[in-house]
């Protein structure tokens, strides 16, 4: 048994299912390979799945990026991990994808070429290798950048430093082929600043 500390450093990840042909082995050999992990703790899908319909959502919403980090953040899951087999010919890959759990953000991806069409274990425990550098960056909760900092736009002696972005606009809509007068630019606030 690990104790508190390690386990509490284990990321939560969650293998939702596959798309494809053999995807379901597929699917269950990745999870298999990243649950014999020991920075891994790996969630069932249908948990994903059940708290998704506790939050309004179907399975077909978990593919945008916002819907994922919400039902993320009920499950309290770090990563998740998605991927399709796709083949060309007589030549079968499983591409596979990383997303974050605190702001459904994609963390990276992965193509594994699979040997006579399937993920045998020897390619699933590769693929769990390098998708590991990806799960190992993903946090359920958010990660706090998108709050206001008071301090922000404020110079060192305290005044306020903000201005309004400039554009790249110096034509205003609907008029002619005119460049504005600078009257006119400081009517719809395109003057550069004092």
């Amino acid at each position: 048994m690990a104790s508190p500390a390690v386990a509490s450093a284990r990321q939560r990840v969650v293998v939702l299912p596959f798309a494809g042909k053999q995807a379901g082995a597929a699917q269950r050999a990745i999870r298999d390979a990243l649950r014999g992990r020991a920075e891994v703790e790996t969630v069932a899908a249908s948990s994903m799945f059940s708290a998704a319909k506790r939050l309004g959502y179907s399975r077909r919403d978990l593919r945008d990026g916002v819907t994922l980090s919400l039902v993320a953040a009920e499950v309290q899951v770090d990563a998740i991990v998605k991927g399709h087999i796709t083949s060309k010919g007589r030549t079968a890959y499983l591409h596979l994808k990383v997303f974050n759990g605190g702001d459904g953000g994609s963390l990276g991806g992965h193509k594994v070429r699979l040997r006579r069409g399937r993920a045998d274990k020897a390619t699933a425990r590769a693929a769990g290798r390098r998708l590991m550098s990806f799960i190992r960056r993903g946090r359920w909760q958010p990660t706090g950048e998108d709050e206001d900092d008071p301090d922000e736009g404020r110079r060192a002696d305290g005044r306020d430093d903000w201005r309004p972005p400039r554009t790249p606009v110096d034509r205003f809509e609907g008029s002619s082929s005119e460049r504005l007068g600078a009257s006119e630019a400081d009517l719809v606030g395109l003057a550069p600043a004092p």
